[in-house]
């Protein structure tokens, strides 16, 4: 049994192409897939080799397909497009990855791993500082060179020396001459960060010694009113701490009196009507488990206000319209698909794709497939197209789909189709003309099976003869 034994993958940020060929390059597998499909459909293939454009995610997806098996080799796109056979599309560009990776002189990234990239991000932020650091220096001494003021090159010199130079300019100048000044004092004090931090500790340090020597100290007895007692009677520190904690706690949920009370007042009935769910009390003790009841049945009543919000006059999927006009692609060897209100789609707010997906016949039955995510498509305002290569482009093509959108309470499946006509040209005329007034014009009809006519026009007669090629 034939096995696809070479994937060429095009990514992208949401739909990605896969073309993948056989040990005698026939070709087995030629799809589109969605982002959050990818992996599935790479991992039931048997172990392969996988090529890639080394780009952005290009290392994340060559780890990821390393850890289903598969051989993953990253090449450079500039060393890819000379592969390319046709006009650029996700289609073409997956087949000339498919082509590039099989190559034994082709020259391959190796994939990084995680912490490589990471190192990497690391040393990436950090030159851009220095970029943007450097770059304000420069502007800095720009300003004040038009005004006859030249300074060093070193960042140290220049921010001692800018703020003097600037009160020789005009003022207008001196305010933006001012502005790149106060943005290289920040940096030089976020560089002296570290050490004012560290002499902020030794303060707090010094501050603790300080307040630990005992000179003549003088012990007076605490008095203290809380709400536990009103009387005014001697007690140390903690006690009044913790008392104050109590008397909070108090004011937040009321005396005994007030919480009996509430208890009282809780509705009899709730345990039938709420008695099931999960973590419901049918016998509250105390003030705790009767709020646990009161949450409960707050978020059971918010969940039944959902479900009818979702469900009564909901979106049904005879709300759903689908048009679309198909053509053509310049280079002829795709279709490009669009939804448009204009072609009569119409789909309600809250509706997503579910896996809709399109295959273009021609005449003598060959199809093309793909998938396309009609609601972004058509949301967007966005073209989808699919490649027509290998099909017979000499009759008409049929484009059919079958769509698939929901709402995550429903899923409604459609099916439109369109024929896109082929060209109606009868016949093609090539005319060549010479210096001397003479012309030769070939006529090539490939509509009857007829044979090339060639006409030529001699310089120095009118009359015309036709040739019939044998």
């Amino acid at each position: 049994m034939d096995k696809v034994t070479t994937v060429g993958i095009d990514l992208a940020k949401s739909v990605f192409s896969l073309h993948g060929v056989d040990g005698a390059g026939r070709v087995l597998l030629r799809r589109t897939v969605r982002r959050d499909q990818l992996i599935q459909t790479v991992a039931a293939l048997s172990p392969c080799l996988i090529g890639m454009e080394a780009c952005s995610g290009a290392h994340e997806w060559g780890r990821r397909f390393q850890g289903l098996g598969h051989t993953v080799k990253l090449m450079a796109p500039k060393f890819v497009a000379p592969y390319r056979k046709s006009g650029k599309n996700d289609g073409n560009d997956a087949e000339a990855i498919c082509e590039a990776v099989m190559r034994p002189n082709m020259r391959f990234v190796p994939v990084k791993s995680a912490e490589q990239q990471a190192l990497l991000v690391l040393h990436r932020v950090r030159q851009g500082f220095i970029v943007e650091r450097t770059a304000t220096i420069n502007r800095l001494r720009g300003l004040l060179c038009e005004f006859g003021v030249v300074l060093p090159l070193r960042s140290k010199t220049v921010r001692r020396q800018a703020a003097q130079a600037a009160e020789a300019v005009p003022e207008l100048a001196r305010r933006a001459i001012r502005d790149q000044l106060d943005q290289l004092v920040i940096d030089n004090l976020c560089d002296h960060k570290l050490r004012i931090e560290t002499l902020e500790g030794k303060v707090i340090t010094l501050q603790s010694q300080v307040d630990n020597i005992e000179v003549n100290p003088v012990v007076d007895e605490l008095t203290f009113a809380t709400c536990i007692d009103a009387l005014v009677k001697p007690t140390s520190s903690q006690v009044v701490s913790v008392a104050n904690e109590l008397c909070d706690l108090e004011t937040a949920t009321g005396d005994s009196i007030d919480i009996n009370s509430a208890l009282a007042n809780t509705p009899g009935d709730l345990n039938a009507e709420f008695g099931l769910i999960t973590g419901w009390i049918l016998a509250p003790a105390n003030w705790a488990e009767n709020y646990n009841n009161v949450l409960l049945e707050m978020e059971n009543l918010r969940q039944r206000i959902i479900f009818m919000e979702e469900n009564c006059c909901a979106a049904t999927c005879e709300d759903i319209k689908l048009g679309f006009t198909a053509i053509f692609n310049e280079d002829g060897d795709g279709v490009i698909i669009k939804f448009t209100a204009g072609a009569g789609t119409v789909i309600p707010a809250g509706f997503t794709d579910a896996g809709s997906t399109v295959v273009v016949t021609d005449k003598d039955g060959n199809t093309s497939e793909g998938v396309i995510d009609i609601v972004t498509n058509f949301n967007d305002n966005l073209e989808y197209e699919i490649s027509v290569s290998g099909l017979n482009l000499t009759g008409d093509l049929t484009v059919n789909i079958t769509a698939k959108i929901g709402n995550g309470t429903i899923t409604c499946e459609k099916c439109v189709f369109k024929t896109v006509k082929a060209s109606n040209c009868g016949y093609c005329t090539i005319t060549a003309s010479g210096a001397d007034g003479s012309s030769a014009s070939i006529i090539y009809d490939d509509g009857n099976g007829s044979v090339p006519l060639i006409t030529v026009t001699p310089p120095t007669t009118s009359t015309t003869t036709t040739t019939t090629l044998e």
